[in-house]
């Protein structure tokens, strides 16, 4: 191992202090001894005195090949705010990476702020492998002592913060004693296995000094001292409590006072003195004040006073101590942090908080010369296990353990350079926001910023000293105006007004990873709706999210159900480049919603939880005012019926135990008021702080978590049970149920009452198993959901989106080259587009496949035709009934575009209209477009773009109503036909389906194509499905128009045929009336009804129609009627005539038979296929065997009767449908050359 010091801890104004000895005598001891390991000397030449002494003494030690010299400019102090530092840290980072570390030793970080010591690493590159000294976190403990109450930050704490977030993001820390080791991983927060208690050492000149009495009195004269005296160093530092000193002194008898004067060695101003002195009626002269001491003369001092006294509130070590110990000085210390460590002996400590315990200890030293002795003989035995050359083992043992951890986990080159770091920005609520998701980023972000150079991006100003100190701050505007220097961009959201500004203004713009803390957007997104005023917008986000069933749903059930069923969460994944949620069952609520391709991609971390200083039982059970005997079982967390509190509550009853059952976290009145129970032990504490809340972790013997009907969402509270080493018992429900067997007694998810206190009752009776329960799952938490190993997870999962092919981030990749276009007229959309193609975004269809049903004609004009029924029937049911798990969308083809349309569906499906733009659509892999309509308008461009959607994997499939536009010609006008022809031949070429509307247009379909190979190149799926007729209408109510009047007046004075149909060539109407007529003038009373608007080519027929005698009396025409017009002139007519030369289908069959009215039809193949046995035919073209067909009909009592024939509803029809589009179920499979199978 190359193992490099970084000594400037010894060089800087800590040079003369416990720090600068600290480090310059460790570093040599390391030396001495390097176990083989080669160890260079790392000195700042910026610090000329201090870099020659070290050279010197460094220079007998190791070849000086092995000392290293670099050469920062001057001026860096932090307080001096130079451009100067930052370049200098960039240096310092550079030249240790030239020298090839394994680990930098770095023995002090708290440096730099008025000197020119560099200790920090550039937060844009890549990280030394740094190994940091902590010495103590006195100031971070101590915040308002030497900071001040909360506020502004001043230039000392954002310099000591960053200080601090440095030493968080250190390899490994070699702590000074126990007491600093629990500080850094109580404080900042740092894994316990890499922190290591190496201790101090003392040097071998601190030894009692034998001084003649010549040198004592010219000791105790060049200090103004008398013969007895007590001895305090370190004067100056409030933790080092001399007033509280000075006031124990004053309780010392008058007459103790006279024979000891109070030596006090440090920074006290004698005019603060003396007037603390008179307040405390003691005289001035009793004081003697020494700012320094030289080395030589404090170790006869150490030797000569009567008494050594450090009663400081807090240290890392204590160096003092045992410095004096060492001397033979007879020691009393502080009972707090490090110092009983070093004294060994808890009679010579007192509370440095209590002057009169300091005085009494004081006094049982000066009084008692026997335990005066006792301490000056133990005091060098005790101070001997301090050397440094036991630190320097200790220190080798750490740095190996450190170095075999790093090389287990990531065998990494030494790097010679150090390269920049991925800049991120951390998009996220913060403190002071009540935000449970701000103090998770808290908690996250001191250990992301190992992998990271982070920029906070946040509405408000942050309130929490540490992340002012440690990050760059941004608002949002900021961020839009500099978001594309940031390499990654981080997403904290949740489902709550916090998030607004970033799920409203910057995901849309930046897209970014996105940690989705609920699944559940819902609540966020109508209290959106509503504190935008526009009630709506909640719909269109339900329709956007979910389609036209959770409309429906919000119809017919409410909003409260709508928001408890429906996520809403789309957008916000269409908008993410990578997605991160802390459970399993997360994702499965996601899946559940948006489709089995929801899931790919997710990474799943869970809630991550930090240890903290917990207090001890009996500690928290007095605070709490419980008996230390007591059985208590809490539950912890906002308290809501989810969480099932009646069933804990009857659980306590049934289960007999006496103790407390306490709900630890706000609930509402309702619920406290019902459920407590003081006779019972059952208690709702309300609302408490973070210090009550650990009591009650810290003296709870049983936690149960409850949870029925999760929404995704993970428990913080079940993760601060774990790290507080509670016994846990919970439902597997939820991401509950993912916790390991070991971690916690997991009862069925339903589990009832009687069961949950058959638990409670056991482990009551079992406290080994208790302890077992409490410790594994302590384990777990401090193995899994440690802020470091989540934080290494962070990088794994957004390393891997950005490294994907999401567009977004393939555009950042190719962001110069895209760049580079803006010369060319259109080059840079043409470049964005030609990104989004070709990388498209795995959550564009919500992550299902899409049945797109084209509604481009529709959309344009209702022409009230049979083609445009079919749209809206099948429509209806693709968009709310989603077969076979794909999403159902309405699309349009429109300027060059295949874009989503809401308009007609909201009609269709008789919603109240939204105010949604058409906006594009991608469609691509699993995705299917259904040619429904015919959009006989497509034009080159949109036909273009449909072949490119197809290319890109989006399936197209043709509904064919009929060809006879191609096959007779004749029938249609020239517009018609090559409009027709033009979308049938085209669509022909690129689809992958074909569906007609029944077997004979199917095979029709097959035979043209066989009669030109040009036609189609490649197989093509042939199927068919029958139409619907869901004749929901009624036939009376609502207004009826004169003509439809006059035919139900006619059909009752007769037997009245009806024909129903647009009135066009192919549809044999002047051949009916033909017959009709000579029906008619051969004395035949029977009547005629024509239903149908005029269409082509029908001038002639219309003006003979018009002309006719017999009209308005047996003869009507009806060129317009409604649903209920048309349904009531079927029940008034005696039979249906189906007079067609030519049909795709033959709906009016069917509608006939649903309203039983018997049915003559022409003899064609697909009337047969529809009609069966159970309609008359006949055939020829004339009036006269048509005649004869409708004389002979009328004369059988117009049978047989229609009943027979077995109608399709719009439902079944749509099944049939489904059957060959969705399941691939087709009726044959054409084949270029006339080989066809079965499909």
């Amino acid at each position: 191992m190359r193992l490099v010091i970084d000594l400037q801890g010894a060089q800087g104004s800590s040079r003369a202090r416990g720090i600068g000895r600290f480090s310059r005598e460790l570093a040599l001891a390391m030396a001495r001894e390097p176990r083989g390991h080669e160890c260079l000397i790392a000195i700042s030449g910026a610090m000329m005195d201090t870099a020659e002494e070290l050279v010197a003494s460094f220079g007998t030690v190791v070849p000086h090949a092995q000392i290293k010299l670099w050469h920062p400019p001057r001026g860096t102090a932090a307080l001096a705010a130079s451009p100067l530092r930052p370049f200098a840290e960039t240096l310092r980072a550079q030249f240790l990476a030239s020298l090839r570390p394994d680990l930098v030793h770095v023995t002090s970080l708290f440096e730099g702020l008025g000197d020119d010591v560099l200790s920090l690493q550039p937060a844009e590159l890549e990280r030394l492998p740094v190994v940091a000294t902590c010495y103590d976190l006195i100031p971070l403990i101590r915040h308002e002592a030497y900071f001040g109450p909360p506020g502004p930050i001043s230039d000392g704490a954002r310099w000591y913060y960053r200080c601090a977030q440095e030493m968080a993001l250190s390899e490994g820390l070699l702590a000074i004693s126990d007491s600093s080791r629990q500080e850094a991983i109580r404080h900042l927060p740092f894994a316990p296995e890499r922190v290591f208690n190496i201790q101090a050492g003392i040097s071998p000149t601190f030894r009692p000094a034998a001084l003649t009495p010549d040198a004592r009195a010219a000791l105790l004269r060049r200090y103004g001292l008398q013969e007895e005296f007590i001895l305090f160093l370190g004067a100056g530092d409030i933790r080092k409590n001399e007033a509280g000193l000075i006031a124990a002194y004053g309780r010392l008898p008058a007459a103790l006072r006279q024979r000891h004067q109070l030596l006090i060695v440090g920074k006290m101003a004698p005019d603060a003195l003396r007037k603390l002195a008179s307040s405390l009626d003691i005289p001035f002269e009793s004081f003697v004040i020494i700012p320094f001491v030289e080395e030589g003369d404090l170790t006869a001092l150490y030797s000569t006073c009567a008494l050594f006294v450090f009663p400081s509130l807090h240290e890392g070590f204590g160096l003092p101590v045992a410095e004096a110990m060492a001397c033979g000085a007879p020691t009393i210390a502080s009972n707090t942090t490090s110092l009983p460590e070093v004294i060994g002996r808890d009679d010579a400590t007192f509370d440095p908080n209590d002057p009169d315990a300091i005085a009494a200890c004081m006094r049982k030293v000066l009084e008692n010369p026997a335990f005066r002795a006792e301490l000056a003989a133990f005091g060098p035995g005790q101070a001997a296990r301090f050397t440094w050359r036991s630190s320097a083992a200790r220190a080798w043992d750490a740095m190996e353990a450190i170095h075999a951890r790093r090389e287990a986990h990531q065998a990494l080159p030494r790097a010679a350079v150090l390269r920049p770091r991925p800049s991120l920005a951390f998009v996220s609520p913060l403190p002071p926001q009540n935000s449970g998701i701000a103090d998770y980023s808290r908690e996250l972000l001191p250990s992301l910023a190992y992998h990271y150079d982070i920029t906070l991006v946040t509405e408000t100003p942050i309130a929490d000293t540490r992340l002012q100190a440690g990050f760059a701050r941004l608002d949002p505007a900021q961020f839009l105006q500099e978001s594309g220097r940031f390499d990654r961009v981080l997403y904290q959201l949740g489902n709550s007004s916090f998030h607004r500004f970033q799920i409203e203004d910057l995901l849309p713009n930046c897209p970014g990873m996105v940690v989705l803390h609920d699944a559940y957007l819902s609540n966020y997104v109508d209290w959106l709706a509503h504190e935008r005023g526009r009630p709506d917008d909640f719909r269109i986000a339900l329709l956007q999210s979910h389609g036209y069933p959770a409309l429906r749903f919000d119809t017919e059930h409410g909003r409260q159900a709508a928001l408890a069923t429906y996520p809403c969460s789309l957008p916000v994944l269409q908008d993410s480049l990578g997605l991160i949620q802390h459970s399993h069952h997360g994702v499965d609520v996601l899946r559940r919603h948006f489709g089995a391709g929801a899931a790919d991609g997710i990474a799943v971390i869970p809630h991550l939880r930090t240890d903290r200083d917990w207090p001890g039982r009996a500690e928290a059970r007095a605070m709490l005012g419980l008996a230390e005997d007591a059985f208590v079982v809490c539950s912890f967390g906002v308290v809501t019926p989810l969480k099932c509190p009646g069933l804990l509550a009857e659980a306590w009853r049934r289960s007999g135990l006496v103790g407390r059952l306490v709900f630890v976290g706000d609930a509402p009145q309702e619920l406290r008021q019902e459920l407590a129970d003081p006779e019972a032990g059952i208690q709702f504490t309300g609302r408490v702080g973070r210090e009550a809340y650990d009591a009650w972790l810290a003296c709870a013997d049983l936690a149960v978590q409850w949870r029925l009907g999760s929404r995704g969402e993970s428990s913080g509270a079940v993760a601060d049970v774990l790290i507080a080493g509670v016994p846990l018992v919970c439902n597997r429900h939820g991401s509950a149920a993912e916790l390991p067997e070991p971690v916690a007694l997991g009862l069925p998810e339903e589990a009832d009452a009687a069961a949950l206190a058959m638990a409670l009752t056991a482990l009551r009776d079992d406290p080994a198993r208790r302890a077992q329960l409490g410790a594994a799952g302590r384990a777990y938490a401090l193995r899994d959901l440690a802020p470091d190993a989540i934080a290494a997870r962070y990088r794994d999962a957004i390393e891997a989106a950005y490294s994907g092919l999401h567009p977004a981030s393939v555009a950042q990749r190719m962001a110069d080259q895209a760049q580079a276009t803006v010369s060319e007229a259109g080059g840079l959309l043409a470049a964005s587009r030609a990104i989004g193609r070709s990388f498209p975004q795995p959550w564009r269809a919500g992550g299902r496949p899409r049945l797109l049903i084209d509604m481009s004609e529709l959309a344009r004009r209702d022409h009230g035709t049979g083609i445009q029924r079919v749209v809206r029937e099948i429509g209806r049911r693709v968009l709310e009934q989603q077969p076979g798990g794909w999403r159902g969308e309405a699309v349009r083809v429109e300027a060059g575009r295949l874009r989503r349309t809401h308009a007609v569906p909201l009609r269709l499906l008789d919603h109240a209209p939204l105010n949604i733009p058409e906006t594009p659509l991608d469609a691509g892999e699993g995705d299917l477009l259904l040619c429904i309509d015919v959009n006989a308008e497509l034009t080159e461009e949109e036909y273009a773009e449909l072949r490119r959607l197809r290319l890109g994997g989006m399936r197209i499939v043709l509904v064919i109503y009929d060809l006879l536009p191609m096959r007779h010609p004749e029938l249609f006008p020239e517009e018609v036909i090559t409009l027709i022809r033009g979308w049938y031949t085209r669509m022909l070429t690129i689809a992958d389906g074909a569906l007609c509307i029944s077997r004979a247009v199917a095979d029709e379909l097959l035979v043209w194509l066989d009669e030109d190979a040009t036609r189609r190149a490649t197989a093509l799926p042939v199927g068919f499905f029958h139409l619907g007729a869901d004749f929901t209408a009624p036939a009376t109510g609502g207004p009826v128009s004169a003509e439809v009047q006059a035919a139900l007046a006619s059909a009752e004075r007769r037997p009245t045929v009806v024909m129903t149909g647009t009135v066009e060539p192919r549809k044999g109407y002047a051949q009916s009336l033909s017959a009709f007529e000579a029906l008619w003038a051969a004395g035949q009373d029977i009547g005629l009804t024509i239903i149908g608007k005029e269409g082509w080519q029908m001038e002639a027929f219309i003006a003979r129609l018009r002309a006719s005698p017999a009209l308005g009396d047996r003869l009507h025409w009806v060129p317009k009627s409604s649903d209920a017009e048309l349904r009531a002139l079927y029940g008034a007519g005696a039979g249906l005539l189906m007079a067609s030369n030519h049909e795709g289908f033959g709906l009016p069959i069917i509608e006939a038979a649903l309203a039983s009215l018997p049915v003559l039809a022409r003899d064609l193949p697909v009337f047969r296929e529809v009609a069966g046995e159970n309609a008359s035919y006949f055939s020829g073209t004339d009036a006269k065997p048509l005649a004869d067909a409708v004389a002979a009909w009328m004369q059988a009592g117009f049978t047989p009767p229609s009943d027979g024939i077995r109608p399709l509803s719009w439902d079944e029809s749509f099944d049939q449908l489904c059957a060959a589009v969705v399941e691939g179920r087709w009726y044959r499979i054409w084949r270029p050359g006339g080989d066809q199978a079965s499909g």
